[in-house]
């Protein structure tokens, strides 16, 4: 009797804790519980998306950073050279000369409206260090951009027969030094306050006017994508003609000038 209650009580519980069977597989899919095919296609595609947009953005940042980087070069490679031109020109020496019979003495500095020649107490190359050099500003023109090019040639006012040299104009452009390039406009002017006659001249010559001008004016545009280099002038006051009068800032400042003291 007790075996038979064991045997019903046995069966009892086989039906109602048999397990379920396994569904049969869907079609189209790869394994029982994996993807089908469709959704790897898209998963797949998806991901490759996403990591052509992240290379993208990657690529984009790496570009922006270089032209920042070659811009911000740019920009403190002419603010060096213009430092460069104004220190040199504020430090413009008189040097004279006893002129021929009959004549006054000469004094070398020739300012015309594109280049400028004068004796400096700061020469460029080291083999001038602690004397004087005549230094000369000149446009050399590229022909393949149309732009040009402010070089710098400086020789020694040690020489002998130096004011006679000077007169030949003569200019060896190989062993000339490049300041600035890619200018599409560029003038020197001259200021003078001799007799009461304050305003700026489009040349000055040294032997003629009877000393050095009181300040040279730059005016320039440069070809450059540089938006905090202003297309403007620069006045530098020559030192050894004390301070800038107030009427020849009053000008610079009125066009936007930015005043060299």
């Amino acid at each position: 009797m007790k075996k038979r209650l064991i045997q019903r009580w046995i069966k009892r519980l086989q039906r109602e804790f048999h397990p379920l069977p396994n569904p049969p597989p869907s079609r189209g899919r790869i394994g029982a519980g994996g993807f089908t095919l469709m959704e790897l296609l898209v998963a797949m595609s998806l991901l490759g998306l996403v990591f052509a947009i992240v290379f993208q953005a990657f690529s984009i940042g790496i570009k922006t950073w270089e032209k920042g980087e070659a811009t911000q070069a740019e920009y403190q490679r002419l603010r060096a050279a213009l430092s460069l031109i104004a220190d040199q020109i504020s430090s413009a020496y008189p040097l004279g000369s006893k002129g021929e019979a009959g004549e006054g003495p000469q004094i070398a500095f020739e300012g015309k409206e594109t280049s400028l020649g004068f004796v400096t107490s700061l020469p460029l190359s080291p083999k001038f260090k602690g004397g004087l050099s005549f230094t000369t500003y000149y446009l050399k023109a590229d022909p393949t951009t149309g732009n040009k090019a402010l070089r710098a040639l400086e020789k020694s006012v040690l020489t002998k027969g130096f004011f006679e040299e000077k007169k030949r104009k003569d200019i060896k452009d190989d062993e000339a030094l490049e300041l600035l390039s890619g200018i599409t406009e560029f003038s020197f002017e001259y200021y003078s306050t001799k007799d009461s006659d304050q305003e700026w001249k489009k040349e000055w010559e040294g032997t003629k006017e009877g000393g050095l001008p009181r300040a040279v004016r730059i005016k320039m545009k440069l070809d450059h994508d540089l938006t905090r280099f202003p297309n403007n002038s620069i006045v530098i006051p020559i030192e050894v003609n004390s301070k800038l009068p107030i009427a020849a800032r009053g000008v610079a400042t009125e066009e936007g000038s930015s005043v060299t003291q």
